[in-house]
């Protein structure tokens, strides 16, 4: 049974999936976008099937639009996002550390005297702005990684809430670990660098994941705009 006539507009749609689908960079997309936008719209306007224009099978035409016109598939990103949960995490933890012990501590026993001491507290203190500061130095990372990427706001977006929970994973983690070490060893500090380290990569890889997906179901705007 033959197919039903498509309009152009549900073509370039069409179209446009199977690009992102073979992970052909969105330049290059916009560009076999404008190349058959105009055959299209004007095939429809005749009242002719759009579809035949394209040899009727959507599928072959952008794999071999794809093959002749030397595309670049964009990268999947998931070894990025992995190197940097590998590289951030250590540079996003001691960089916290550091500020908070050498800047914000000091700043604070300045200011305030505390009349009595908090032996819980003060590291219960110290661990979440430590884990918030580690957030925000991974979040700004991310930004620059992704800058002019695919879906890099959407990923942003995700990132901040799949971040979030990794670090508290990782901050749950490490006093479990301290609480349940008699002393300092080489498997506990092992132990306390894999659970802020497995999170974190499991969180930017779906972070990722995430805002591809949402890029994807997004409608193009430009090329179907009349």
């Amino acid at each position: 049974m033959p197919e039903p006539p498509r309009t152009a507009d549900d073509l370039l749609r069409e179209i446009d999936r199977e690009l992102r689908r073979h992970r052909v960079r969105r330049a290059d997309r916009d560009t076999v976008l404008a190349e058959v936008r105009a055959d299209l719209l004007a095939a429809d306007a005749d009242g002719r099937d759009p579809r035949a224009l394209i040899g009727g099978d959507v599928e072959a035409f952008v794999r071999r639009t794809v093959e002749e016109g030397g595309y670049a598939r964009a990268p999947r990103d998931i070894t990025r996002m992995v190197l940097l949960g590998v590289v951030g995490a250590p540079v996003a933890v001691v960089a916290s550390y550091l500020f908070f012990f050498e800047v914000v501590f000091p700043l604070f026993v300045a200011l305030f005297d505390l009349p009595f001491r908090a032996p819980v507290l003060g590291p219960l203190v110290a661990l979440v702005g430590i884990a918030t500061m580690g957030v925000l130095v991974v979040l700004a990372l991310l930004a620059v990684l992704l800058r002019g990427r695919l879906a890099a706001r959407e990923t942003a977006r995700a990132a901040r809430a799949t971040v979030s929970a990794a670090a508290a994973v990782g901050a749950v983690g490490n006093v479990v670990v301290l609480t349940t070490t008699a002393s300092i060893s080489t498997h506990s500090v092992a132990a306390q660098v894999m659970v802020v380290l497995v999170p974190l990569v499991l969180a930017l890889v779906g972070a990722r994941w995430v805002g591809l997906r949402r890029a994807e179901r997004r409608e193009p705007e430009h090329p179907l705009a009349s």
